[in-house]
């Protein structure tokens, strides 16, 4: 897809009320605000500040997947969606490994 089919459907200030959106359902309870006061607290509010737009920025890359029309490329070939899967399991257990690396190391 081109970069125009966005610029096309989408103006600021419809970008600019997504953004805002985005930032403020990340800091409405749930794991993610957990996520932000834990990180805060731990390690003070400027990196509960960098979680928090961490956590915007994965809405953002969820949003240009929609835009780009994966949901349709998955529909359209199931197999695709099955090897999704597999990669996000696969990353998961990366994850968990070297998070069980990190304590015990």
């Amino acid at each position: 897809m081109q970069i125009y089919l966005i610029n096309r459907f989408l103006d600021f200030n419809l970008l600019l009320l997504f953004a805002i959106s985005s930032v403020t359902l990340t800091l409405f309870p749930g794991p993610d605000i957990f996520f932000v006061f834990s990180t805060s607290l731990a390690r003070g509010w400027k990196k509960g500040v960098l979680a928090s737009l961490g956590l915007t920025s994965g809405l953002w890359v969820h949003t240009f997947l929609v835009i780009l029309g994966v949901g349709k490329l998955l529909k359209q070939y199931p197999e695709s969606q099955r090897i999704l899967e597999f990669l996000g399991g696969f990353y998961l257990l990366f994850l968990a490994y070297n998070l069980i690396k990190k304590k015990i190391g």
